[in-house]
């Protein structure tokens, strides 16, 4: 028999102590987990016009090239980390098929791109 896989936030537990003293009124800042998002670690170098353009391709959107920025489109957030990283937060459902046809736009191109998803919440 297959066993069935329990998904569940690493903020699980915290969620279950704090959800009855939960009170906003009054509340000068609301912190709140996004869980199951994924996450990709893209790396290349942007002043790269085959490379920019293929990760603009994918996303619909260019890069966030200014230190501190982000692009958002259709769900999808891409942060600049540094002036060639990036972190691509997409739906879970989203990042295999964003993960492949990036990997398919860059494969002529010098680029790293990793899924850190199970290590972020």
């Amino acid at each position: 028999m297959r066993e069935r896989l329990l998904r569940e936030s690493p903020l699980v537990r915290v969620k279950r102590a704090t959800r009855a003293a939960e009170s906003r009124a009054g509340a000068g800042l609301i912190v709140r987990e996004e869980a199951f998002l994924g996450h990709l670690s893209l790396r290349g170098k942007a002043q790269d016009p085959h490379f920019a353009g293929g990760v603009s391709g994918v996303m619909g959107d260019g890069l966030p090239i200014v230190p501190n920025t982000l692009t958002e489109l259709n769900g999808n957030t891409m942060y600049w980390l540094g002036p060639d990283e990036w972190l691509i937060v997409t739906p879970d459902e989203s990042r295999r098929r964003i993960e492949h046809d990036l990997r398919r736009a860059l494969a002529a191109q010098h680029f790293a791109l990793t899924d850190v998803s199970g290590g972020q919440t």
